[in-house]
């Protein structure tokens, strides 16, 4: 009895170590029913048996998977093994920051780990071994709910900030490393350098052909991120992948064009493509809260007024094709309609509307201005599309008179881009009131009255703003004159589809009499649209009147190369106004209502509705040379880029020349054909994607208007 107690006080003072087994037998052993000796000490946990070691076999001890170590642990171990967690976690963060070349300045996302004392240790040892998961949850400061912190807002919202109490204290250091990894993912995945699409100096060489040629035409974008091509990269991402996506249209010129040097794009530009449409993609399918930004809403206006182009099947297989024909752009009505929608949804989440109409001078920041520009961008896109397609104004822009002025009255300001915005901005507010007092939001169906009215405005405000524009240079075919032009063409022509159309009758003799005011306004607009890229116009478009032929200057439209130059790098819906004021003057004129000279045939003499007429246009007639300079404007296209939206419409400016029997002088410019006609040119304005005013397009029918006053 005293030796076997001296043995177990022997074995109690000094036990023997032993390997810690899920199983009592490997399968070998079992398989063989033998015993399964433990492994020689210092092993460790995944050690053969002795016999298996002694066979040279592979023993299912080696393969076993280890066991979870918060199994049976001490409290000790588990909060050693969580710290160790975090210490390796905040390790890796660190690395993905340095090899992607973020700032070490946003490692302020992460929260801080607060560490463990010894004291909190040492009570945890002497309590009570709990279960793994709540020793987790003490270890990470278990928090009690309570509803102290929400309040009663929006369903969303109010269900969000009782779930944040929720999961905060668990999940809160969780949450902040993932949105972070994910926003360097996101970067990463935008960055066509870091992609490995662009170099850093073709990515600078992109931002400075987009603030060269295209910011005028839409002049929102900060000017202060030309020179730091670099902090926009990382600043605003997507709105720097949206600028090289533009810039890369323009790359240079291709020399061996044995006519003339055509503009080619990039050579990797559907892989740019390929980028931003993933990140707008991302932005429509799969937003989060970090993408309610303001970079978010520019970047949908970059894609919005500068649609990316397409590779059509045909040119890649024919060997015929030209570098005109190598892209299709994707801008119609509804694409844009998707994206400038998505675009105010962002904004209206940002507040920006109720930012302008509250803001006052002495709230002005730094960053105010950027969305205040951004802001009436949007709107100026929102009513455009309204006058292309006839879908609804989406914006009540009469809420930014307030903060209008105060843009172009601060150092900060972009001149003279601020102050066309401005003026175009309130262009767009003049008009929106009367839409409101017409309750139309559409501009299809106005009063004649109050288009009568708004156009005496329209005219007020174009002669206030010339002179404050005076000192700005080409401002004759620049914002915001350009858009005044389209916006009386838009509107004054919706409300003359009754006076097309013989199946609707006039209502009476002063509604002609306003429906040919309207249709006045029409020609003028129209020829100042075409005239407005030749030689010397600015000195005399502004005293052009359409019925009277002596406003306008005699001998041929030479073109501006300095305006078609510009002409190549407009946003998508500029060719929509150009190619409709050629079409529109075409149309009159084979409808019968105007002579070539674009006087209105029902005020001459010696008019009749049964009277022959010739189809075709003398030489030296206005409309003539009016439509002989928009062909040259055509064959200036085909040394424009082929990722540029003049190419689908260039036909159908050709297709109208052609049913007049005006050809280039030198017969450059290829033609439609004897077979042409207004059916033909109908099928491409459809295949254009614009539904242009229906009731001007119903060629089946010739115009039956008493015009007997």
């Amino acid at each position: 009895m005293n030796k076997r107690q001296a043995s177990l006080g022997s074995q109690a003072h000094e036990p023997p170590e032993k390997s810690r087994r899920t199983n009592r037998a490997c399968l070998n052993c079992r398989s063989r029913k033998q015993k399964c000796p433990a492994p020689s000490a210092g092993f460790g946990q995944q050690a053969p048996c002795s016999r298996c070691q002694q066979l040279s076999l592979r023993c299912s001890f080696e393969i076993e998977t280890a066991r979870d170590i918060t199994t049976n642990a001490s409290p000790s171990k588990v909060v050693e093994y969580i710290l160790d967690l975090q210490r390796r976690l905040d390790s890796h963060e660190q690395r993905l920051i340095t090899l992607e070349g973020g700032d070490t300045s946003s490692q302020v996302l992460r929260p801080d780990v607060t560490p463990i004392s010894y004291d909190e240790t040492y009570q945890l040892e002497s309590a009570a071994q709990p279960s793994s998961s709540a020793i987790v949850q003490v270890a990470m400061h278990e928090h009690r709910f309570d509803m102290d912190h929400v309040s009663l807002e929006s369903p969303f919202a109010t269900l969000r900030s009782m779930r944040a109490g929720v999961d905060a204290p668990t999940y809160e250091n969780r949450s902040h490393r993932t949105e972070h990894r994910a926003l360097l993912t996101q970067r990463q995945t935008d960055d066509v350098i870091a992609r490995g699409v662009l170099t850093l100096p073709e990515a600078e060489k992109a931002v400075e052909v987009y603030f060269s040629c295209s910011h005028l035409h839409a002049p929102f974008i900060s000017e202060a991120f030309r020179n730091d091509p670099s902090s926009m990269r990382f600043a605003i991402p997507a709105v720097f992948l949206g600028i090289c996506s533009i810039g890369a249209r323009f790359w240079g010129q291709d020399l061996t064009q044995q006519a003339q040097p055509v503009w080619v794009a990039h050579p990797q530009i559907q892989e740019i493509v390929a980028l931003f449409d993933d990140c707008i993609s991302r932005l429509l399918l799969r937003p989060a809260s970090s993408d309610i930004s303001l970079d978010t809403v520019q970047a949908l206006l970059l894609y919005a007024q500068w649609m990316p182009c397409d590779r059509t099947t045909r040119d890649r297989t024919s060997l015929a094709a030209t570098p005109l024909e190598l892209a299709k752009s994707r801008y119609n009505d509804t694409s844009a309609w998707t994206i400038l929608g998505l675009a105010a949804r962002y904004a209206k989440l940002l507040r920006m509307n109720q930012e302008v109409s509250l803001t006052s001078q002495s709230d002005h920041s730094h960053d105010m201005f950027p969305r205040l520009r951004t802001y009436y961008n949007l709107i100026s896109c929102d009513f455009n599309l309204m006058l292309s397609s006839g879908l609804p104004v989406s914006i009540d822009p009469t809420s930014t008179q307030k903060s209008m002025q105060e843009l172009v009255g601060n150092a900060e300001s972009q001149l003279p881009g601020d102050l066309r915005i401005v003026a175009l901005t309130e262009l767009v507010s003049l008009t929106y009131l009367t839409l409101v007092r017409c309750s139309d939001y559409t501009g299809r169906k106005l009063d004649l009255r109050a288009l009568k009215s708004l156009n005496a405005e329209m005219d007020r405000w174009e002669k206030a703003w010339i002179s404050k524009l005076a000192n700005t240079s080409s401002q004759h075919n620049q914002l915001p004159f350009t858009s005044v032009r389209w916006y009386r063409l838009a509107l004054n022509s919706a409300s003359l589809a009754q006076l097309f159309s013989p199946r609707k009758a006039l209502d009476s003799q002063q509604s002609q009499l306003l429906l040919l005011q309207s249709l006045e306004v029409c020609l003028t607009s129209a020829s100042q649209i075409i005239i407005s890229h030749s030689k010397n116009a600015g000195g005399w478009i502004w005293s052009i009147e359409s019925q009277l032929a002596s406003s306008f200057p005699e001998g041929p439209f030479e073109p501006d190369p300095e305006a078609l130059g510009r002409l190549q790098y407009a946003v998508d819906s500029s060719w929509i106004s150009y190619t409709f004021a050629v079409t529109f003057i075409v149309l009159c004129f084979v409808r019968g209502f105007i002579d070539e000279n674009l006087q209105l045939r029902c005020m001459q003499e010696d008019w009749s509705e049964t009277a022959q007429r010739s189809p075709k246009v003398r030489p030296e007639s206005i409309t003539q040379r009016l439509l002989c300079l928009s062909l040259e404007v055509c064959h200036a296209m085909e040394s424009f880029s082929s990722y540029c939206l003049c190419h689908d419409f260039r036909k159908i400016i050709i297709n109208a020349a052609s049913m007049l029997g005006v050809t280039s002088p030198d017969n450059r410019t290829e033609t439609a054909g004897p077979q042409a006609d207004m059916q033909s040119m109908l099928g491409l304005i459809h295949e254009s994607g614009f539904e242009w005013p229906g009731g001007l397009f119903d060629f089946t029918n010739t115009a039956n208007v008493d015009w007997n006053m």
